[in-house]
């Protein structure tokens, strides 16, 4: 999925949903001499987790699985 896509059609989704409690015991590895960041639940998944209600159907969407340092604040990056 492009960037342009993501921000067009998942990104909204996102925003509107309902954000669920992180999981315990996530794991964290180092990428890119530790500029970036890999977090994962315990199940392997994206750690976040946002339940989207739409047109009487409900959706969950997981996000979360990369992470990154930005001018001094944490910021999902994928």
């Amino acid at each position: 999925m492009t960037s342009a896509v993501f921000a067009e059609e998942v990104a909204p989704m996102l925003e509107a949903g309902e954000l669920q409690d992180l999981p315990g015991n996530l794991a964290i590895t180092r990428h890119l001499d530790g500029r970036l960041f890999r977090v994962t639940g315990p199940d392997g998944h994206p750690p976040v987790t946002v339940v989207v209600e739409e047109d009487g159907m409900t959706g969950r969407l997981r996000t979360g699985e990369w992470w990154s340092m930005i001018d001094g604040a944490w910021h999902v990056v994928r």
